[in-house]
C-alpha cells in the first residue's frame, strides 16, 4: 500500500544547503487523501488512540 501512495521521505538538498525532510507525494493522491481520513477517523472516535496521539503530541511538546 505504501508503494501506491508513494509515501517515502525525501530531503531538498542542493551542495552546503540542507532542506526539510518532506514526504515525496509522487503517488496516487486518492490512496493517500483517503488514508489520512481513515487515520483522522481513528483519532477522533477511538479513545485508546486519541490518548495514545495526545501523550506523544505531549513529550514532542516538552522535549522541544
Amino acid at each position: 500500500m505504501l508503494r501506491h501512495a508513494e509515501l517515502h521521505l525525501t530531503e531538498a538538498s542542493s551542495g552546503k544547503w540542507k532542506g526539510q525532510i518532506v514526504l515525496s507525494k509522487r503517488g496516487r493522491s486518492r490512496l493517500r487523501r483517503f488514508l489520512f481520513m481513515a487515520t483522522m477517523n481513528l483519532v477522533i472516535y477511538n479513545p485508546e488512540f486519541k490518548a495514545t496521539i495526545h501523550s506523544n503530541n505531549v513529550k514532542g511538546k516538552k522535549l522541544g
